[in-house]
């Protein structure tokens, strides 16, 4: 049987014994197995917080560790704080929260 993950491995069934064209295999025929031999080229990728006009904004908000309730994202924090202070006075048990911070970034390739 060939690689079920890549199609370009279809002419090969298990153990790498070339098919036939019917899709009979031959054993007394095994493919090569070797290295590459060319580098098409090396790049460098950088990444950095994206702070393109047209980026998404950056947006806050925050998550009640006890319960797993979370405030809605906003761009300010007065919205997710408020949230917070409200979530804790209804459930005065829940003392801890997680801060989410969604930042957009960018990434780019150098020769």
């Amino acid at each position: 049987m060939g690689c079920p993950a890549a199609p370009c491995c279809g002419a090969f069934g298990a153990r790498g014994v070339e098919r036939q064209a019917g899709g009979a295999q031959r054993d007394d025929e095994v493919a090569p197995v070797s290295e590459p031999k060319t580098v098409i080229r090396h790049v460098t990728w950088h990444l950095r917080p994206d702070q393109e006009p047209d980026a998404e904004p950056s947006t806050f908000a925050f998550m009640c560790v006890v319960c797993g309730e979370n405030s809605r994202a906003s761009e300010g924090w007065e919205e997710p704080q408020a949230w917070v202070l409200g979530h804790c006075g209804r459930n005065p048990s829940h003392l801890t929260y997680r801060e989410v911070l969604t930042r957009p970034w960018k990434t780019w390739m150098t020769p």
